[in-house]
């Protein structure tokens, strides 16, 4: 069978609805699943590894239904869609695939061999600070330049152009709350992962409908 423009644009589209669902489901388990223990504790837990892997692939799932909103979103806003999918794709590339892969890699071997790294008083690598901050501004201003052709009403639906942003937003308060790691109160981790949860439920929803351009 032969692979056209349009079955392309309707697995990306898959890839991005399924993506926003996993990493939402992923984010609400995880608050879950925080408030319970300590992190020494999950970290040696099977099931603390197979969540980590989920929200891994639930981001993975994100980068690559991305690339089918490329078409539509640059010809509405030019180099302006294509940058503000590079900034959003670096944040879930970062806080998607890289801090899952060390959650669910990394934490479980130092939860055996240097637990105290892993404490609420650990310190964190200045260069991991910074890149941190990084994703955050790119989220941030990714989701507005995304946001202006919901907005201007090029592109349906004008919700998405409040979501994004909006979420953004809320993903940079939800980490100032939470500088010292997940809280042992649930409501105040899904408060904190909230941001995060709107901006993939989102980008999933613009997933949905690229299941039927029109």
């Amino acid at each position: 069978m032969t692979m056209t423009t349009s079955n392309l644009t309707r697995l990306g589209g898959q890839a991005l609805m399924l993506g926003g669902v996993t990493t939402a489901l992923h984010l609400v388990a995880r608050s879950v699943v925080t408030s319970s223990a300590g992190s020494v504790d999950l970290a040696l837990t099977h099931g603390w590894t197979a969540l980590n892997l989920l929200g891994t692939a639930g981001a993975i799932l994100l980068l690559v239904g991305l690339g089918a909103l490329l078409p539509t979103l640059v010809n509405a806003t030019g180099l302006l869609g294509l940058l503000g999918l590079a900034l959003v794709g670096w944040f879930w590339l970062f806080s998607g695939v890289f801090l899952n892969l060390y959650a669910a890699l990394l934490m479980p071997w130092l939860a055996r061999g240097a637990p105290w790294m892993l404490g609420p008083e650990a310190s964190v690598p200045l260069a991991v600070l910074v890149v941190f901050a990084s994703a955050l501004l790119a989220l941030c201003s990714g989701a507005v330049l995304l946001a202006i052709p919901f907005l201007r009403r090029r592109l349906e639906p004008t919700w998405v152009g409040i979501a994004l942003p909006g979420g953004a937003g809320l993903a940079v308060v939800g980490d100032l709350i939470a500088r010292r790691g997940p809280s042992s109160t649930l409501s105040l981790n899904l408060v904190t992962n909230l941001g995060p949860v709107v901006v993939a439920v989102a980008l999933g929803s613009l997933g949905f409908r690229l299941q039927d351009p029109r």
